[in-house]
């Protein structure tokens, strides 16, 4: 058994000209109210575009109002999730 999954979703990409010009694909924390240490850090992925698409609107609009987040772009990108067993 080589791939458990292979499967095609959508992450958010997130860029800022001042920030990062080059962007990068945003993790779980955002979304999450607490991250514990021991978990792995993962990306923050959804099943739909229309997920993904809503969530960017709805954190665009709650960052409207802060003045360091108003140039924050974030965008819907299809991804693929890929995880293999490794046996040793």
């Amino acid at each position: 058994m080589n791939a458990p999954w292979d499967r095609k979703l959508w992450g958010v990409w997130f860029s800022s000209p001042k920030h990062d010009r080059k962007g990068f694909l945003i993790g779980d924390a955002w979304a999450r109210p607490t991250v514990r240490a021991e978990e792995p850090t993962r990306t923050l992925l959804f099943t739909t575009r229309k997920a993904a698409r809503d969530w960017c609107k709805a954190k665009l609009a709650y960052y409207a109002d802060h003045d360091v987040c108003k140039e924050w772009k974030l965008k819907a990108v299809q991804v693929r999730e890929r995880v293999t067993v490794i046996k040793k």
